[in-house]
């Protein structure tokens, strides 16, 4: 496995809850898309984009941001 894809499916807050039990959140290739997402549909006017398109945009952002982290840690 490539650390691209490790590091997309690593935990982007790993911790554990009040009770000390370790948690399952949003992987940082989620946190990341999620993030991509917010910013696209700030300006999202259902111009020539649907929704769908966004979506795809906002995971394409995420992998490339993961491919770029990357790169410089290389």
């Amino acid at each position: 496995m490539s650390n691209a894809k490790y590091n997309a499916t690593t935990l982007a807050f790993p911790g554990q809850d009040p009770s000390g039990n370790d948690h399952a959140g949003l992987s940082k290739r989620e946190y990341f898309a999620g993030l991509a997402m917010q910013g696209f549909l700030s300006e999202y006017d259902e111009g020539p984009h649907d929704i769908r398109t966004l979506v795809k945009m906002s995971c394409d952002a995420a992998d490339a941001l993961l491919e770029a982290l990357e790169a410089n840690n290389e």
